[in-house]
């Protein structure tokens, strides 16, 4: 299995978690605290853009070169181009775009996703396409991983918010985890990450590798 193939498939696996974590939230609970700023409808659509995004780029022309970045590396330079007031108010704006019914809303968005992906996987001769991201042009299988963690990340999110048990796919964690360890080793905080989950020192203080 190519690394398109496998990244497609955890990608839709944990796209599907999302799916399946939404149909426990209720109407009522979309106006309770979500994340930081976010109420819950502002999270669920801010986890949304994870399918929106490569949506939409799939849809655009392909770069043309790409800058060769890692998933751990799309992070580390796209956190510098992002302002985190236009995040937050990003996450708003998709929540309200979510409507009455943000299960149906998701639910649609996925099944767009996949259909778009395996177009992918089906193409003769197989094509790992360029993707314009903000962070520079990339190819989809580097891309999907960043958006798995994003899935997982925010599925997990909103299961704290309202104390709900999704089933995070085991592939799909791994993924998120490795792209983490990507980033540290990128940023120069891998060595403090590695003696902290190891019993050595406790975790420093304030560390974040992403908000």
């Amino acid at each position: 299995m190519s690394s398109l193939e496998s990244n497609v498939h955890v990608y839709l696996g944990a796209a599907r978690m999302l799916e399946n974590l939404l149909h426990d939230v209720d109407a009522d609970m979309l106006d309770k605290p979500g994340l930081g700023q976010w109420s819950v409808r502002d999270l669920i659509g801010h986890a949304s853009r994870a399918l929106l995004t490569v949506e939409h780029y799939l849809n655009q022309a392909e770069p043309d070169e790409a800058d060769q970045l890692t998933p751990g590396g799309y992070y580390y330079v796209g956190r510098t181009r992002v302002d985190s007031e236009l995040i937050a108010q990003r996450g708003v704006d998709a929540g309200r775009d979510l409507g009455d019914d943000p299960v149906a809303f998701v639910a649609d968005v996925v099944g767009r996703v996949e259909a778009k992906l395996y177009e992918v996987l089906d193409h003769e001769p197989r094509h790992d396409p360029l993707v314009p991201t903000i962070a520079g042009g990339m190819r989809l299988s580097a891309y999907l991983p960043t958006r798995t963690l994003e899935l997982v990340v925010h599925s997990l999110d909103l299961a704290r918010a309202l104390d709900l048990h999704p089933e995070v796919p085991a592939d799909a964690m791994r993924q998120t985890l490795g792209v983490l360890a990507d980033l540290a080793v990128l940023d120069g905080s891998a060595g403090d990450l590695v003696l902290a989950v190891t019993g050595r020192q406790p975790m420093p203080d304030n560390y974040v590798l992403l908000r």
